[in-house]
């Protein structure tokens, strides 16, 4: 095998590997409050703070319960998942009155090659379950802020027990910013029924945060061109 096939190897070896997504070992949210971080190899999600929870008749989150999975199937709009049974995060299907449910907590996220590469931020809800009227709501606010704790985006996802599934533009939401290394960013998480008895939990959501192709130095460049000028002297010489 001569150099120029070994070269054409490694560099897809390497290709894979950067594709290729990692592990999802999953992590209770209460875990994340008492100092752990999460990675998804891309990013890492660490200095998570529990803000405020504020409940009316019934309204709960189990933070063990409720679990925080790296997600990287897209190498350029990687994330983190949040996965918890029905019961965890919601409103009960029994209560006098009007129930609700709202939740705050941050983090930081940066990328892992200290590079400014995150450029936008989404939030979509990917698992609910309603047995209530239509003035029940769950929503995902997402701020996205500077390290120095100035505001960048916020952005505002929600569905309601009649939205279709196929409703784009409710479940999700996205927003682009100028790139950043890091971020700080906070979730609220309201879940509000007005009548009696309106039951809502939500059991999945993520959000994403989509990193710009870093642009070749120029040392790589000339590399890969040397590389390029010596396989074709190379083949010019055995013919």
């Amino acid at each position: 095998m001569n150099l120029l096939r070994i070269w054409v190897l490694i560099v897809s070896l390497g290709a894979a590997m950067f594709l290729a997504p990692s592990a999802a070992i999953a992590v209770p949210l209460s875990t994340l409050f008492q100092g752990e971080s999460i990675s998804n190899g891309r990013l890492t999600f660490s200095d998570w703070a529990l803000i405020s929870l504020q409940s009316a008749n019934g309204g709960s989150a189990d933070f063990d319960q409720i679990n925080v999975f790296p997600i990287s199937d897209d190498p350029l709009n990687s994330g983190i998942a949040y996965v918890g049974p029905s019961g965890a995060l919601g409103i009960p299907s029994t209560h006098p009155g009007a129930s609700s449910l709202r939740l705050s907590f941050s983090y930081r996220v940066h990328t892992n090659n200290g590079l400014p590469l995150i450029e936008e931020h989404s939030a979509r809800l990917t698992g609910y379950n309603f047995f209530a009227t239509n003035s029940t709501r769950i929503q995902v606010i997402q701020l996205a802020e500077h390290p120095s704790g100035a505001d960048l985006s916020e952005i505002v996802s929600f569905v309601r027990p009649s939205d279709l599934a196929d409703s784009p533009n409710l479940f999700s939401s996205e927003a682009f910013f100028q790139r950043q290394t890091a971020l700080r960013i906070t979730t609220t998480i309201d879940v509000a029924g007005l009548q009696a008895n309106d039951f809502a939990q939500l059991t999945a959501f993520q959000q994403r945060f989509v990193s710009a192709i870093p642009e070749p130095s120029g040392a790589a460049i000339s590399a890969v061109l040397l590389l390029c000028l010596w396989a074709c002297g190379s083949r010019a010489g055995r013919k």
